[in-house]
């Protein structure tokens, strides 16, 4: 009986981790990256008061990146500061611009709130990967 509850348990966990994995590569390729040409992608995100997405972005080194920047209810700043990205966004509208994703690394971007109710940046991640072959 212990046998079969502990064999049940690590199946279990198994299981929950398979999914956070596959949960992991199904964030990592973003729904709203979109090519628009060979080597360019097109990836809208998207601010909130409290939240935005997504939260992750996975491009290729040498991609031109198309970001479609919304923000849905508040003045909000966006930057990639490692990109020389630093906008601002009025609320119901979207800024658009391209960025050369020319060499490899994790980078983080900021949303701010400027109108002041969530003045605590939130954090994200923009990742440039190497080319598949």
């Amino acid at each position: 009986m212990i046998g079969t509850l502990r064999w049940l348990i690590g199946g279990a966990s198994i299981a929950v981790g398979l999914v956070l994995v596959v949960q992991l590569f199904a964030t990592a390729s973003d729904s709203r990256s979109v090519p628009v040409a060979y080597g360019t992608r097109q990836i809208t995100m998207t601010a909130g008061r409290y939240d935005f997405s997504p939260k992750q972005v996975a491009v290729n080194e040498s991609d031109t990146v198309r970001l479609v920047l919304a923000s849905r209810e508040v003045i909000h700043r966006f930057q990639l500061l490692d990109f020389g990205v630093d906008l601002t966004i009025s609320p119901g509208t979207s800024r658009t611009i391209d960025v050369q994703a020319d060499r490899q690394g994790i980078y983080r971007f900021f949303w701010t709130d400027l109108d002041g109710a969530n003045p605590s940046p939130m954090a994200g991640v923009f990742i440039v990967q190497a080319r598949p072959e």
